[in-house]
């Protein structure tokens, strides 16, 4: 698998199309940093992952970015749940279940997308 940008360029990986969203779309969705944390983190675990283990997982992988307070991790998830997860859900990159507070699968077509 080689990671590529996702540019105007980029729209599909050789004959396989990333996903049913154009370039333009994905690059207003993964203009968020968070969003893209959020992927990232998401490819390490294990689906599916609740809510909290991602928080931790984004925290963890990102020192540098993400103090690792109990403030920072409250406004983290709260910031996922309202915003980012459901962004993702809305264009099928995940699916969360927002009763469970669970991310239950993460889409095969973002693979060869390096964020």
């Amino acid at each position: 698998m080689h990671d590529r940008p996702v540019d105007s360029s980029t729209s599909e990986l050789g004959s396989r199309p990333v996903t049913s969203l154009s370039t333009g779309q994905l690059q207003t969705l993964f203009a968020s940093t968070r969003r893209q944390q959020v992927v990232r983190a998401l490819r390490t675990c294990s689906q599916p992952t609740p809510l909290d283990e991602l928080v931790e997982t984004v925290v963890a992988q990102n020192p540098e970015d993400i103090p690792n307070e109990a403030a920072v991790r409250r406004r983290l998830r709260v910031s996922l749940y309202h915003v980012d997860l459901p962004k993702l859900a809305e264009a099928d990159i995940v699916r969360f279940d927002e009763t469970e507070r669970v991310v239950t699968e993460l889409s095969d077509d973002i693979d060869g997308v390096r964020l």
